[in-house]
């Protein structure tokens, strides 16, 4: 098995994750452009909103929200 990176594996690998991290920052900024709403929704979302509805409306639910706030 040959494990060995090529140049152009290694330039496919740097597209996918620079296209990943540009939707996560895109997603993220969408989010906080919205203003306060989707923070409060998405972490006191106990017995509030339910995830498919933060989905619909923010297209990201609040486990995803807090996946990202931690990162």
């Amino acid at each position: 098995m040959n494990n060995k990176l090529t140049e152009e594996k290694i330039a496919k690998l740097d597209k996918l994750y620079i296209r990943k991290y540009s939707e996560d920052v895109n997603n993220f900024m969408k989010l906080y452009f919205k203003g306060s709403n989707i923070v409060n929704e998405c972490l006191r979302n106990q017995n509030g909103i339910q995830n498919s509805e933060l989905k619909k409306k923010y297209g990201i639910n609040s486990e995803q929200f807090k996946d990202m706030m931690e990162k």
